[in-house]
C-alpha cells in the first residue's frame, strides 16, 4: 500500500502538464512516429497538424458517505473522450487531507480522521489526475473513550467551563452527551462552579464509557466578607487581660482568603478598653463591641471584661476532718456567678453543676492527709478555690490515756546486731571497745569478784571459807552468734584467788601458820592456774515487754599448772574446790547475763522530749517509750523488734480527732533488709513517727499565740519591714507522714494563722489557711554529749498553698503579695521551728559502769549511725558500734 502526493505536492513540472495542453503536443509527437509505420499518414505530414482528442484520469468512488475506519472502494480509467482506454493500470492515488487515510493500493482507501476528504486518481505513466476528484465525507465512529482536558485553577464562585470529549476509536470527537462534575463544584448552564478552596478531582462521565477524572485546584475568590477574631477567643475576658484582634477574610464560598490579618483600624465601643495596634487590654469592666476593618470590609464582635470571681461556698466536708472506714469523702457545695455557667474542678476532675449551682462529688482518699482543692473558673477565667483537708485511715491509735497495748505500734521500731557487733575478731587500736566481746574483756579484767562473791563462800566442816583476793592477767572473749542462741567463749589467764578460812582449832590445817595463830584459823590458801576457760550460751525471749534470758555455763575448764597449797585430806580440798568452781561458774554467768540483759533493757525506752512551745514558758511534753516484742537469734545476727508509743504528757487536744493514723491504709510495711553485713539497724515505723507528731498536736504545740518576743530574734522580722507582730495559730489536723509512694513527706491540712503587725507604718491584718506536702528530711547528727542521733527538718515550706481569708492594710487586693510575705517569714518560724524541734533524738547507749561498778563513766556502749534512709513505711539506719 503506498500512500499518494495530493496534487498540490506534484512538481511544478508535473502540474504543467496536467493543467495544459503542452502535454498533448507531447502526445502527438509519439502519434506522429507511430505514423511513420502506420497507414494514413503522409510523407509530410507534420506533429502540429496533428489533431487529436485529449486524454483524461476518471476517479470514481462507490460510497461517499462513511464512518471512520470503513473501505471506500476506489475505480480508476483513462478516458479519450467517452472512450476508456483500456490495459492502464499503473495507477496511484491522490487523496487530500493525506494525514488519517489508509490506501491499500489503487483500488480502496480506508478513512480514519472525520470530515471531508477528496480523492483523485492519477496515472503515473502519463502523469495525469483527475481534475474533478471524488468526495469523500466521512463520520465519526461509536463513541469509544472519553477525553479531559487539564483545566487551569478553578477560582471559588467562578463558573469554569471544562473541556471533556467523547471520541470514537480513532479519536474523532463523538457528539455524545457527557457530563462533568467535581466534589464542592455546581453545574449550570454557565460551567462548573467551584465553592471550596483546595485540591478537588474533576470527573467526566458518558453512557457507557469508563469516566476518566483529573486533578483540579481551586483557589479562594474575592473577600466579600470579614471576621473578628480573638486570642484568647472568649465572649468575656477578666481584668486586666490582654486580647489580640485578627481579621479573617472570605470570599463567597466562605473559603478563608486572609488569615489572622492585623486590622487597619480597631476601634471599641464605649471607650474603656485600652488598643494599641491589634492588642487590646482589659482596663475596665464592662461591655464593649469591637469593630476591625481591614480591606475595606468591617466585622465585629462583643467583649465583656468581667473583674469578679464566682461565689463559692463549700458545705462537706468540715475543716480538720478525719475519716475512717471506707476511703472516700463527699464533696459539696455551691457556686454561682453572674454571667452564667461555672466550670468546676476538685482535684482536677472536672464535677457537674446544677442549675441552681449546687454540686456533689463523692471523692476517694488516700492513707494520711488529703489535700481537696476546689476550683470554680468563670467564662472569664475568674478563679474561686478553697481547700480542704481530710486525714483517712482504716486504723487509727487513739492515744488515750492510760497508754496500753492498743495504743502501742506493734513492731513499730527494730534492731538488727550483726554478728561483727558482737565480735569483729579484731583488736581495739585505740583501747576503746569496738565490739561486745572487747567490752567483756574490759568487764572481766576489772571485775571485783571479791564484791561479787558471797561471804563467806562456803562452810565446810566446821569451817567457814573467805575470799581474800581475785585476780585475772588477761582476757580474751569470742562471741558467736548462732542459731537460737549466742556461743559466749572467755579465756582467763593468770587466775589466781587467795583464800582464807575460820572456824577456830577444827580449822587448823595449813601450813604457814604459826602455832600461836591456830585457833584464828589457817590462811591464806592460794589456788591458782595458767589458764581458764569458760564456755557460756544465751538465749532470750520476750515477755510482758520485757527481755528474759536464759543463761547456762556450760563449764569451766582449767588448762596449764593447778595448784591447790592445801596439804590437807582430799576430800576437803575438792570440796572446796567444787564450791569455789560453783561460785564461779554463777559469777561468769551473772556477767554474761548483765552484759546481754543490760542490752535488751536499754531498748525499753522511757525517754522525755521537751517541745519548745513558742509563746510560752512551759514545753510540751512528748514521751517516746518502746517495749521489747521479739527477740530472734539467726546465723549472724540477733533481731530485737519492740513495740513503740509516742504521746503528749499533757493532752491538750485542740480539735476532735480520732487519733494517729495507721499504715495499714498504705498495705504492707517494706520488709527488713533479709541481712546487715557487718552493721547495725535500726528501723523506726511511720507510725511512730506519726505518733510523735500527733504528740505535738495533741499537746498545744500547734495552737499557740506567737508575738515577736516569743520568736526572740530566731527571725529578722524587721529586715522584712514587719513589727508588732501577734500571730494566732490554730491546727485542725496533726502533721501526717507519709511515705507510701516513696521518700517520706510531711502533710499539713487545715492549719489556720491569723496575724496582725505593723507593715512599715500601716496596721496589717491577714488570715490564711495553709494545707499542703513537705519532706521530710531525716538525718545523722552529732550530739553535744557525743554519739549520734536522728534529726528532723521539713524541707520545701515554699510548696504549701495557701488560701487567703483576710487582707487589710499594705497587701489589700494583693493577696500573692501577701502570700509571699508568709511564705518567707512566718510559715518557716511556725511550722518548721515548731516540728523541727522533735530532733535531735538520741539512740540509747550503755553505760559500762552499770554493770562494772568502777569503770569510767565515759565508757559506753552505743550505735554510731552512719547512713539513714526512708520509704515503704520505715525509717532505716545503718551503723556501728563506737
Amino acid at each position: 500500500m503506498t500512500q499518494p502526493a495530493p496534487l498540490s505536492k506534484l512538481t511544478p513540472q508535473l502540474r504543467d502538464r496536467a493543467t495544459t495542453g503542452k502535454w498533448l503536443t507531447w502526445t502527438a509527437t509519439l502519434l506522429g512516429a507511430a505514423c511513420l509505420f502506420g497507414p494514413g499518414c503522409g510523407d509530410d505530414a507534420t506533429l502540429d497538424e496533428v489533431t487529436l482528442t485529449p486524454q483524461r484520469v476518471e476517479t470514481v468512488v462507490s460510497v461517499s458517505d462513511v464512518v471512520a475506519g470503513q473501505t471506500v472502494p476506489v475505480s480508476c480509467a483513462v478516458l479519450r473522450g467517452t472512450t476508456v482506454q483500456v490495459g492502464h493500470t499503473d495507477f496511484a492515488l491522490v487523496v487530500e487531507p493525506a494525514d488519517g487515510v489508509t490506501i491499500n493500493g489503487a483500488t480502496e482507501l480506508v478513512p480514519t480522521r472525520a470530515g471531508e476528504l477528496t480523492v483523485a486518481c492519477r496515472s503515473q505513466l502519463l502523469e495525469i489526475v483527475d481534475g474533478s476528484p471524488a468526495v469523500v465525507r466521512v463520520s465519526p465512529g461509536q463513541a469509544a473513550s472519553l477525553e479531559l482536558a487539564p483545566p487551569s485553577d478553578g477560582v471559588v464562585g467562578v463558573p469554569a467551563t471544562i473541556d471533556c470529549v467523547a471520541r470514537d476509536a480513532f479519536g474523532n470527537a463523538v457528539d455524545v452527551e457527557v457530563s462533568v462534575g467535581s466534589p464542592g463544584a455546581s453545574a449550570d448552564a454557565e460551567g462548573l462552579t467551584p465553592s471550596a478552596v483546595g485540591e478537588t478531582t474533576l470527573t467526566c462521565s458518558a453512557e457507557g464509557l469508563t469516566p476518566v477524572s483529573v486533578p483540579w485546584v481551586v483557589v479562594a475568590g474575592a473577600p466579600v466578607r470579614a471576621e473578628l477574631m480573638l486570642d484568647p477567643d472568649q465572649a468575656v475576658v477578666g481584668l486586666g487581660a490582654e486580647v489580640v484582634a485578627t481579621v479573617t477574610l472570605y470570599d463567597a464560598g466562605d473559603n478563608v482568603v486572609e488569615a489572622g490579618a492585623v486590622p487597619d483600624e480597631l476601634v471599641a465601643t464605649p471607650s474603656g478598653l485600652d488598643l494599641a495596634g491589634n492588642v487590646v487590654t482589659a482596663k475596665s469592666t464592662g461591655d464593649y463591641v469591637l469593630t476591625a476593618t481591614r480591606l475595606g470590609l468591617d466585622a465585629s464582635r462583643p467583649l465583656a471584661v468581667d473583674g469578679t470571681r464566682p461565689a463559692l461556698v463549700l458545705d462537706q466536708p468540715d475543716r480538720g476532718t478525719t475519716h475512717g472506714g471506707v476511703g472516700e469523702i463527699l464533696v459539696a457545695g455551691k457556686v454561682t456567678d453572674d454571667r452564667g455557667e461555672v466550670a468546676l474542678t476538685i482535684g482536677g476532675d472536672p464535677v457537674a453543676v446544677a442549675e441552681d449551682g449546687a454540686f456533689n462529688a463523692t471523692v476517694p482518699l488516700g492513707f494520711g492527709v488529703n489535700t481537696l482543692h476546689v476550683e470554680a473558673r468563670d467564662a472569664a477565667g475568674n478563679v474561686a478555690e478553697t481547700w480542704r483537708a481530710a486525714v483517712w485511715s482504716d486504723e487509727w491509735f487513739a492515744l488515750e490515756k492510760p497508754i496500753g497495748p492498743e495504743d502501742r505500734v506493734p513492731k513499730g521500731a527494730a534492731l538488727i546486731l550483726t554478728q561483727a557487733i558482737f565480735d569483729d575478731k579484731l583488736e581495739p587500736t585505740d583501747g576503746r571497745p569496738k565490739d561486745i566481746a572487747d567490752i567483756a574483756e574490759i568487764l572481766l579484767v576489772n571485775l571485783d569478784v571479791k564484791a561479787l562473791a558471797p561471804d563467806p563462800l562456803t562452810s565446810l566442816l566446821g569451817c567457814d571459807y573467805h575470799l581474800d583476793t581475785f585476780k585475772i592477767e588477761d582476757a580474751e572473749v569470742r562471741i558467736t552468734v548462732l542459731d537460737g542462741k549466742v556461743r559466749v567463749e572467755m579465756d582467763l589467764t593468770g587466775f589466781a584467788l587467795e583464800i582464807s578460812n575460820s572456824g577456830g582449832l577444827l580449822c587448823t590445817f595449813h601450813w604457814g601458820k604459826e602455832p600461836g595463830d591456830w585457833l584464828d584459823g589457817t590462811g591464806p590458801l592460794n589456788i591458782s592456774a595458767d589458764a581458764m576457760k569458760v564456755v557460756v550460751y544465751v538465749s532470750a525471749k520476750a515477755e510482758d515487754g520485757k527481755a528474759v534470758l536464759d543463761v547456762t555455763v556450760d563449764d569451766i575448764e582449767f588448762n596449764g599448772a593447778f595448784n591447790v597449797d592445801i596439804p590437807v585430806v582430799t576430800d576437803i580440798v575438792d570440796g572446796l574446790f567444787n564450791v569455789v568452781l560453783d561460785i564461779f561458774k554463777g559469777l561468769f554467768g551473772d556477767l554474761v547475763s548483765s552484759i546481754f540483759g543490760t542490752l535488751f533493757e536499754s531498748l525499753n525506752l522511757t525517754q522525755a522530749l521537751p517541745i519548745p512551745v513558742l509563746g510560752s514558758d512551759t514545753p510540751n511534753t512528748v514521751h517516746l517509750e518502746t517495749v521489747v516484742n521479739q527477740i530472734l537469734f539467726s546465723e549472724g545476727q540477733v533481731l530485737v523488734e519492740l513495740d513503740a508509743t509516742a504521746y503528749a504528757e499533757v493532752s491538750k487536744r485542740p480539735w476532735a480527732h480520732l487519733g494517729s493514723p495507721r499504715y495499714t491504709g498504705c498495705g504492707a510495711t517494706k520488709p527488713l533488709p533479709a541481712s546487715v553485713k557487718d552493721k547495725a539497724l535500726i528501723a523506726l515505723h511511720d507510725d511512730v513517727l506519726n505518733q510523735l507528731f500527733f504528740a505535738v498536736f495533741d499537746g498545744g504545740s500547734l495552737n499557740l499565740t506567737v508575738t515577736e518576743a516569743a520568736l526572740g530574734g530566731a527571725v529578722d522580722l524587721a529586715g522584712f519591714g514587719v513589727k508588732d507582730l501577734v500571730a494566732k495559730v490554730d491546727a485542725r489536723l496533726a502533721p501526717v507522714v507519709n511515705s507510701c509512694d516513696g521518700a517520706a513527706q510531711v502533710e499539713i491540712g487545715d492549719l489556720f494563722v491569723d496575724a496582725e503587725f505593723l507593715l512599715g507604718d500601716t496596721p496589717t491584718h491577714m488570715a490564711f489557711w495553709v494545707q499542703g506536702d513537705v519532706g521530710l528530711v531525716l538525718s545523722v547528727v552529732s550530739l553535744p554529749e557525743g554519739g549520734s542521733g536522728i534529726d528532723f527538718e521539713l524541707a520545701g515550706l515554699d510548696q504549701l498553698t495557701f488560701e487567703v481569708v483576710t487582707n487589710d492594710g499594705l497587701f489589700a487586693g494583693n493577696d500573692q503579695g501577701l502570700v509571699d510575705l508568709v511564705k518567707g517569714v512566718l510559715i518557716p518560724q511556725l511550722i518548721g521551728g515548731a516540728l523541727g524541734d522533735l530532733g535531735p533524738i538520741a539512740l540509747p547507749e550503755i553505760a559500762l559502769s552499770s554493770i562494772v561498778p568502777g569503770l569510767p563513766e565515759d565508757l559506753v556502749l552505743r550505735i554510731g549511725l552512719e547512713t539513714i534512709e526512708t520509704g515503704g513505711g520505715l525509717t532505716v539506719v545503718i551503723g556501728g558500734l563506737e
